[in-house]
């Protein structure tokens, strides 16, 4: 670590700038493909310095004068040797924003990602912000999508269910912070379960929605992803077969074959190299559908919607 020095040789504590500036050196990564990965290194200093100092990054652009306590330095120090060994920001600092919102994250939960909310602004086109419905988010983890549907429609239902204890937990915990604990149903569940067909059946007098943002990568990928991803995050969260659709595959035949109840929508997001393969499999499985493909904001193929 790098101190500065006054004229008797001692330690003088660094200033917010200063200390950004080394880290941002560090955490630029070694290539650059982008604008903003030129920005990367800088943008993810700041986004550890206001968690330890628990600000908001403007407070820390005007505040990059300010001098930090030893014991400051050192943890925000700590959190950037983390960082190197790529360790995701999100898992450092505890959460991840989704639709405008923190959640809670942890090493048992998927970190939502920013094309995930292409699910989120085709519900809002499909459905009225005061419409009563039952939404059943499958493989909930931080419960992002689930929880951002219950703020968003506030007349709605929200079935959550996870295979993973611990990520319900979580999800359970985000429901607090946003206070929308009371409208919501959290089940642990392998898909649709006894449990979570009683709960949609008792629910049946509201249109049914289900959302489900399943694991969806090939096993294959577990070579080519990046670190930050393989050697953090749950890889039951990720990868489903060799093609990937595994447990797409197995939600679609549950819902024709033993849902009690039938769905009015179904949004499922998938790899963009799926997108001909999904989109038979949805064909064939849902013969009466109106089924469609969206791209998301990087204009890569990303979610079907299948209505009725």
């Amino acid at each position: 670590m790098v101190h500065f020095f006054d004229m008797s040789g001692k330690i003088r504590i660094q200033t917010v700038s200063t200390l950004l500036k080394e880290a941002a050196k560090r955490l630029k990564p070694k290539k650059i493909t982008c604008i903003a990965d030129q920005e990367q290194g800088w943008l993810e200093a700041e986004l550890l310095m206001a968690h330890v100092l628990k600000k908001d990054r403007t407070w820390i652009i005007t505040h990059d004068t300010d001098f930090l306590t030893p014991s400051l330095e050192k943890r925000f120090m700590t959190l950037v040797e983390r960082r190197l060994t790529a360790e995701p920001i999100a898992y450092i600092i505890g959460t991840k924003a989704f639709y405008g919102r923190d959640f809670f994250v942890n090493r048992t939960v998927l970190i939502p990602r920013p094309e995930t909310e292409l699910m989120i602004d085709t519900l809002k086109e499909r459905r009225q912000k005061n419409d009563a419905f039952t939404v059943w988010d499958v493989g909930t983890g931080s419960g992002a999508i689930a929880i951002t549907t219950a703020l968003e429609f506030p007349h709605a239902t929200v079935i959550a269910s996870d295979i993973c204890k611990r990520a319900l937990k979580t999800a359970q915990k985000n429901a607090k912070l946003h206070h929308v604990e009371k409208r919501m149903a959290f089940i642990q569940a392998n898909l649709l379960s006894p449990d979570v067909k009683r709960k949609i059946k008792s629910k049946h007098e509201t249109p049914l929605v289900i959302l489900a943002n399943l694991p969806y990568l090939p096993t294959s990928d577990e070579t080519e992803l990046a670190k930050d991803v393989t050697a953090f995050e749950p890889a039951k969260a990720l990868y489903a077969g060799d093609d990937g659709l595994d447990l797409i595959q197995k939600l679609f035949t549950s819902i024709t074959e033993d849902l009690d109840v039938n769905p009015k929508l179904i949004l499922t997001e998938f790899d963009p190299p799926q997108a001909k393969t999904i989109l038979k499999l949805a064909k064939d499985t849902f013969p009466l559908a109106t089924i469609r493909i969206h791209k998301d904001l990087a204009k890569r193929d990303r979610l079907i919607e299948i209505a009725f």
